[in-house]
């Protein structure tokens, strides 16, 4: 009976023993499980305050991060009426976008006239060059650029005509699309018949 006491109270120290092994066992890789949790969590940490201070550094040094287009916008046509068949001044803007699609001497432009209700809008005489101080750099505007366009003698009497101005360089696709109206004021303006003169010398239609 002795004996099997001995064994019994050997065994309970033997079970406790690997517990207590396997206790630390456990701690350790926790404890190791931890370390890399904290090694991850601090190297996604630095690569978040990395990236903002390069986005902040850009901010600060006004660079865009944002690649942006070209635009164009026709500020006035005058006179307003005018008669088919003559000529009227357009005074436009224009505004760079990301190098290097800058305005300069060498761009071509492209007017396009509208429609009666400033719609459908279709090309109207040739491509022409400004000679300006163009503004440089990204998003720099040229103010004040100015061209005549002839109306076509055909064009039918209406109130709400508009024109805007495209860009033909390069040629496919052009940089500023004035065909789709971009650009073009928010009014229109008039368009008169061409007036006709009868045999007797009397204006006969405006």
């Amino acid at each position: 009976m002795r004996k099997f006491y001995l064994f019994f109270i050997a065994s309970k120290r033997f079970s406790k023993n690997e517990q207590q092994i396997d206790s630390k066992k456990s701690a350790a890789s926790f404890f190791s499980e931890d370390k890399r949790d904290v090694s991850f969590l601090s190297k996604s940490f630095f690569t978040r305050k990395l990236s903002l201070w390069i986005i902040a550094f850009f901010s600060v040094a006004g660079i865009s991060l944002q690649s942006s287009a070209q635009s164009i916008s026709v500020v006035s046509v005058a006179p307003d009426p005018v008669c088919a068949g003559t000529d009227v001044m357009v005074t436009f803007n224009v505004a760079n976008g990301s190098n290097p699609d800058y305005f300069t001497i060498s761009t071509f432009y492209q007017a396009y006239l509208s429609d009666a209700a400033g719609s459908n809008f279709l090309p109207v005489g040739s491509a022409f060059t400004v000679s300006a101080l163009y503004g440089t750099g990204d998003n720099a505007t040229t103010t004040g650029l100015t061209q005549n366009i002839t109306i076509p003698a055909a064009t039918p009497t209406g109130a709400g005509y508009k024109i805007s101005i495209g860009t033909t360089t390069p040629p496919s696709p052009p940089m500023f699309d004035g065909s789709t109206g971009a650009g073009a004021p928010l009014t229109g303006f008039t368009v008169n018949a061409t007036p006709t003169v009868n045999a007797g010398g009397a204006i006969a239609a405006i």
